[in-house]
């Protein structure tokens, strides 16, 4: 099975650097989330929005916050693994 960045770098009719869309970055973002904290993850994990690198996380609760804070790492090795590119390089708490 073909990652999602092979995928995305072959509809790339310019060739260069590829850009991620945000809704992309954030299904990935939610798979994850299900693999490594299941259901109740994704209901208190919400991706807020996407820029340079860096995705912006709501969380339910000062418990949530933590697990991912404490996971950040692990989760942003993940959402690469299956990007298939080395994108996000940071996880950061919204308001």
């Amino acid at each position: 099975m073909k990652k999602i960045g092979q995928i995305i770098k072959n509809k790339n009719p310019f060739g260069g650097k590829t850009v991620l869309d945000e809704k992309t970055v954030f299904y990935i973002f939610a798979k994850v989330i299900q693999e490594e904290f299941g259901k109740q993850g994704n209901a208190n994990l919400s991706p807020d929005f996407y820029k340079n690198g860096k995705i912006f996380v709501k969380t339910e609760s000062s418990n949530w916050a933590n697990e991912l804070w404490l996971n950040r790492q692990k989760i942003i090795r993940e959402i690469n693994k299956e990007l298939g590119m080395e994108e996000v390089k940071e996880i950061k708490l919204s308001k």
